[in-house]
């Protein structure tokens, strides 16, 4: 179930990732996305997750896409402007 809501929540980080790639560049929005999934994954477990609540690890799961986000869109994105570079 969680995997289920994790892919249909990422479908919503795309935009806003594709927003930093274009405002800033690609690699600030990389870094950017996987800021925040490693914020994430420091402060859930630390602070916010408890024994048997059931919504906190959706929320952290939620939060935690834009890093495979970034990883799946950004990286593969950033291909194109490596080739060119080196050609």
């Amino acid at each position: 179930m969680v995997n289920i809501i994790m892919w249909i929540v990422a479908l919503f980080w795309v935009f806003p990732i594709n927003k930093w790639s274009i405002k800033y560049s690609k690699a600030k929005a990389w870094c950017i996305s996987m800021g925040i999934w490693f914020v994430c994954m420091i402060v859930f477990p630390l602070f916010i997750l408890k024994p048997k609540s059931a919504i906190g690890p959706v929320i952290m799961t939620s939060i935690l896409v834009v890093g495979l986000n970034a990883l799946y869109q950004v990286i593969y994105a950033m291909i194109s402007d490596c080739v060119e570079l080196i050609v």
